[in-house]
């Protein structure tokens, strides 16, 4: 979950700061600039209102459980406690829980890296329903890949795929 709170506080800081930026772009320390700052800041002011983050159905995962991820409550770090992580999944099956998204969304997954207008991270953080939001993700499997990625899908803007070329063999690794 820590890798949804990071961003989430860090935007929280950013809109309560006294200098407000246009976007906001989440990336790792893996990520390397392919062109100049200056290149990319032009982009933004020439697509500005414009959202760059995956908003893609579940076809978007290639290998492993899907609607799993938020279907099920997810106690156990896999790394972790893999054994843990496995049984408490295959309990839930046997035991038939399955659990419901809130209404109004419709589960969109994505890259973790995205870069976000002002305006959608204000929406997104005062969205009355926020709270509801965190609640129900915070117990998914890899948030971090839905939760930014759900909830854009449902804000009124222009979407395109993250600025961030990432490429992954079908086991999720970074190839």
């Amino acid at each position: 979950w820590g890798l949804v709170e990071a961003p989430l506080q860090a935007l929280k800081l950013a809109q309560n700061s006294a200098m407000k930026a246009d976007y906001y772009y989440l990336i790792s320390e893996f990520c390397y600039p392919l062109k100049p700052i200056a290149e990319l800041k032009g982009y933004l002011q020439n697509n500005a209102g414009v959202d760059f983050i995956e908003c893609k159905d579940s076809s978007w995962v290639k290998g492993g459980i899907r609607e799993g991820r938020y279907m099920r409550y997810h106690f156990f770090d896999k790394r972790k406690f893999p054994k843990l992580h496995r049984w408490n999944y295959r309990f839930q099956i046997n035991l038939g829980v399955k659990r419901k998204p809130p209404l109004e969304l419709e589960i969109k997954f994505g890259s973790q890296w995205w870069c976000l207008h002002n305006a959608t991270a204000e929406l997104i953080l005062t969205s009355d329903l926020l709270k509801k939001y965190i609640n129900f993700f915070k117990y998914a499997w890899i948030p971090d890949e839905i939760f930014f990625q759900t909830l854009c899908s449902h804000i009124n803007s222009e979407k395109r795929d993250s600025l961030t070329r990432a490429f992954f063999n079908e086991n999720g690794k970074a190839i």
